[in-house]
């Protein structure tokens, strides 16, 4: 983790209606996303998308966001599409 990334202004906005979450970039899943990266529509920014916890009775889920280098996402997708990060066990 590097503790001087930053989130892009777009995914950092107060004004941001919704976060820009790709089905295929949900890495855990219950009963909606638990973990996601989100990505920047407007530059190449991307942000990890983490759940903490529920509010208004289990009707909002409340989560944090924290700036992630957009070469971790590009390498972790391209990981998943081998089915290993491990090049010598690579499908």
């Amino acid at each position: 983790m590097n503790p001087a990334l930053r989130l892009c202004a777009h995914l950092a906005s107060d004004a941001l209606a919704a976060l820009p979450v790709d089905a295929a970039d949900v890495l855990e899943w219950n009963d909606g996303p638990v973990l996601a990266v989100a990505r920047c529509a407007h530059c190449d920014g991307a942000a990890l998308l983490d759940f903490l916890d529920w509010r208004d009775g289990g009707r909002v889920r409340v989560f944090a966001l924290s700036a992630i280098e957009p070469a971790a996402v590009a390498l972790h997708a391209r990981s998943a599409r081998r089915g290993s990060c491990d090049p010598a066990r690579a499908a």
